[in-house]
């Protein structure tokens, strides 16, 4: 269930369209048929799997953007967060303005320790668009740079702009606990386990044992 809510948030984040087409038929456009076949798969498949396909796909189309985007994103699901940032970087080349591609970067550095980048990229999506994304990235790479104030402050205002989906409930809760605001994360946690029914990764996050970017990668949100 949760990969089929997955699939339907990539369809909007990332759409179907593929590099420039010739103007032909949309049903008879091989690349955009071959890509639709990959992306169409990956709620039920798993993530190396879908890499392999990617792989192959971009050796034939390696300016296809949308492609790119959807490797960087599989490549955050398997912890390959080095892989994930020169996919970004790769879809940028293609699109200086592609606010997706800025945000997914700065979080890439986020995860491979570059904070300074990060918050320099983040807070430059943050100014072209104020979405959740990059301010709840920003709200972590605070948080890891040991800015606690700032964290919860720009956490906060992630959570306002989202507080229905599972991935903005669970991500401002693990920065409450990490930043021991203990009586916003007793009123979130049972917020979480309610959407997570049964889901032990949630208790992993819990104590520690498992970071939330495993997690969201996990389960694909």
């Amino acid at each position: 269930m949760i990969k089929l809510i997955f699939a339907l948030f990539l369809v909007v984040l990332c759409g179907c369209n593929t590099k420039n087409a010739p103007a032909t038929d949309h049903e008879t456009n091989i690349y955009e048929k071959e890509y639709k076949l990959i992306y169409d798969g990956y709620a039920m498949e798993p993530s190396d799997s879908t890499k392999r396909k990617l792989l192959s796909y971009l050796q034939t189309f390696p300016e296809d953007k949308n492609a790119l985007h959807f490797l960087g994103r599989v490549e955050y699901d398997l912890g390959n967060y080095n892989e994930s940032l020169l996919a970004y970087k790769r879809e940028y080349e293609q699109d200086t303005t592609s606010l997706r591609a800025i945000v997914s970067m700065g979080v890439a550095y986020r995860l491979t320790g570059n904070y300074e980048e990060a918050s320099r990229l983040l807070n430059k999506a943050v100014q072209l668009d104020n979405s959740r994304l990059a301010v709840s990235g920003l709200a972590i790479t605070a948080l890891e740079k040991g800015d606690t104030a700032s964290a919860m402050s720009l956490a906060a205002l992630a959570f306002s702009k989202d507080s229905l989906s599972g991935a903005s409930i669970i991500a401002y809760a693990d920065i409450c606990r990490r930043a021991k605001q203990d009586s916003i994360f007793a009123v979130l946690k049972p917020k979480v386990e309610m959407v997570f029914k049964d889901n032990a990764d949630v208790a992993a996050i819990w104590n520690g044992s498992l970071t939330i970017d495993r997690f969201l990668g996990k389960y694909k949100l």
